[in-house]
């Protein structure tokens, strides 16, 4: 995750609508539904076409302001100063064709996201006992461009995002709830983060009890490619496709009659965790929280 000054950034919810210039709330979904060929019964969202969602011009939120907004589903105050990033346009020239010189008349500026000062990114590691891997104070190379880093150990500030045992009663209580996506997502089923099938729709186990869940609503982005470089076996990895982090699912509990407690301690549990999934829950994909609809 980004980190700017000991505070970390996550991308902003994608179900966000500016309110005024500072200040964004939870987009409404309608209660009508959209005929569709996934097998599931969809609302969609209650917004004209000029309202754009706040990731398209403020994609990192703080964390203060991802809890603000997990519990009240709405932020009052957006200071998009403090972003951990500024735009940098950087100015490029046309090539005419099969020759090196500039094409007369052509320049162009794109648009680059170039980090802040103070700025870094924050990754937690797990290694077993007794393992020699210490990245503490060290120097490393990171990415395919193998740009030179530094380590150095940071508060674990991730904890701030579990809340107080009230929240995930509130949230069984009014029987729905959202899931966001702070990383991006590698799930079993696609883009479902549950498994599901047509008899029985979208279900999880936990500790041996069938939690049956029904999809209201999803805002996800395209899903996104994902590869790389395997130096142990010196090849390309396979690809996989991911849901963008940000994406946002929103849940109703289909039955929690005489299992209000058991589903308290599902959602306490998944939390601020990650969906299993094999090695690339392991690797840091599918780290989610949940939010209250407001």
């Amino acid at each position: 995750f980004v980190a700017k000054n000991n505070t970390l950034y996550f991308p902003a919810p994608k179900d966000m609508i500016p309110v005024g210039k500072n200040a964004a709330k939870q987009v409404q979904i309608k209660e009508n539904t959209l005929q569709n060929d996934l097998g599931i019964t969809l609302a969609y969202a209650d917004q004209s076409p000029k309202q754009k969602f706040i990731y398209n011009s403020q994609s990192l939120l703080p964390l203060a302001l991802i809890n603000e907004y997990r519990l009240n589903g709405e932020i009052k105050t957006i200071n998009q100063k403090e972003a951990p990033y500024y735009i940098e346009d950087h100015v490029g020239i046309m090539l005419e064709n099969g020759l090196k010189k500039a094409k007369e008349g052509h320049f162009y500026m794109t648009p680059y996201i170039r980090f802040a000062m103070e700025n870094g990114l924050f990754f937690s590691i797990a290694h077993k006992e007794g393992s020699l891997l210490n990245f503490e104070n060290q120097y490393g190379k990171l990415g395919s461009e193998s740009r030179g880093v530094y380590f150095e150990k940071a508060q674990n500030n991730l904890t701030e995002l579990t809340l107080e045992n009230s929240f995930y009663k509130q949230i069984v209580q009014k029987g729905k709830f959202k899931l966001i996506l702070l990383s991006h997502g590698i799930f079993e089923q696609g883009w479902l983060p549950f498994s599901f099938n047509e008899k029985e729709g979208l279900s999880t186990n936990f500790k041996s009890q069938t939690i049956k869940l029904k999809l209201l609503f999803a805002t996800c982005d395209k899903p996104l490619k994902i590869s790389g470089f395997s130096q142990i076996k010196k090849g390309v990895k396979k690809q996989v496709s991911a849901v963008p982090a940000g994406s946002v699912y929103y849940f109703t509990i289909a039955e929690k009659q005489g299992n209000e407690d058991v589903i308290v301690k599902w959602l306490k549990s998944l939390d601020n965790h990650r969906i299993p999934n094999g090695m690339y829950s392991d690797m840091g994909y599918n780290h989610v929280v949940f939010g209250k609809i407001i």
